[in-house]
């Protein structure tokens, strides 16, 4: 799971590890700083990009 700020840049890497069906992984945004964020979800071969908005 990767988390991008509003200007593109990498801000969270976490959860390198498998994770299995029914995980509940928590996500903290580091600062205050608002506006839309791009979650990056990997899971084999598929990929899922969510937009976050912070506000």
């Amino acid at each position: 799971m990767k988390l991008y700020d509003p200007n593109g840049k990498l801000i969270v890497n976490a959860y390198q590890e498998k994770v299995k069906k029914g995980d509940v992984m928590t996500l903290e945004f580091p600062g205050d700083s608002k506006g839309i964020y791009i979650l990056n979800l990997v899971s084999g071969d598929q990929v899922k990009n969510v937009k976050l908005l912070r506000y």
